[in-house]
């Protein structure tokens, strides 16, 4: 799928069953778990990674923020320039490996009874067994090459097979690598983005949702989002053919 080509040409609104005009993406901020609900319920679905790298990669800040510009479109804008939460999932198994989960339906079912703080933060502890039964893709730490921490380049980025495997497309996380760089080498005068955060070993498996750091502050891929958080923000779009398709 060409997801960056397909980005280029996306409306802000979508028409919907009835033949409604309503925005394609709204904003959910708050309780991840209680938004989330919210989402579903509205019909919609939540963003993955890669919604948002695309969507930063085409984004217009002069033009999402101007007055004349819709308060639901600034709104999602908002989303889209912040930390983003989203629908996929990172998974931790106490051997120190990790799995990758794109689109995980254990998130958009999640609720709050489910949540436990663990290691400080919010997280899904999972049944015996349900780690090695997720149907995503399973990482060793050592798989990583740009732990946050320490300097990463932005080539060594678009090598990492964690976010080649979660920005789902070489394009599109090419391209997102290369704005990115252009962006922290106007601000920060360096071209070091796109660290990848990742929880502690757990003793059993927990889960929590991957977010994407904000725009202007190197663009983290993090794994240790806490699902206690209420300052976060979910996006939620209308679904089509392809997000059903992936």
């Amino acid at each position: 799928m060409d997801r960056l080509g397909s980005y280029s040409t996306l409306d802000e609104y979508a028409m919907d069953s009835e033949g409604a005009v309503i925005p394609l993406y709204k904003g959910f901020q708050g309780d991840y778990a209680e938004q989330m609900s919210s989402l579903v319920g509205a019909g919609r679905v939540p963003c993955s990674i890669a919604d948002f790298l695309a969507r930063r990669f085409f984004f217009d800040e002069e033009k999402m923020f101007r007055e004349s510009t819709p308060k639901e479109i600034r709104m999602c804008a908002n989303s889209w320039y912040k930390e983003g939460e989203t629908g996929d999932m990172i998974a931790y198994h106490p051997n120190g490996n990790f799995k990758i989960v794109l689109d995980a339906e254990l998130l958009r079912k999640i609720s709050r009874e489910q949540i436990s703080f663990i290691r400080g933060r919010g997280a899904l502890v999972l049944p015996d067994g349900m780690y090695e039964t997720l149907a995503g893709n399973e990482f060793r730490r050592s798989d990583v090459k740009v732990k946050s921490g320490r300097s990463t380049t932005i080539e060594e980025a678009k090598a990492d097979p964690v976010w080649q495997f979660t920005a789902r497309d070489k394009e599109l996380l090419n391209a997102y690598a290369d704005r990115i760089s252009q962006i922290t080498k106007t601000w920060d005068g360096f071209d070091r983005a796109m660290g990848i955060i990742l929880d502690g070993i757990p003793e059993r498996p927990i889960a929590r949702p991957l977010s994407l750091g904000c725009l202007r502050y190197f663009s983290k891929l993090s794994g240790l989002h806490s699902l206690y958080d209420t300052d976060g923000c979910l996006v939620g779009k209308i679904p089509t053919k392809g997000d059903k398709d992936e």
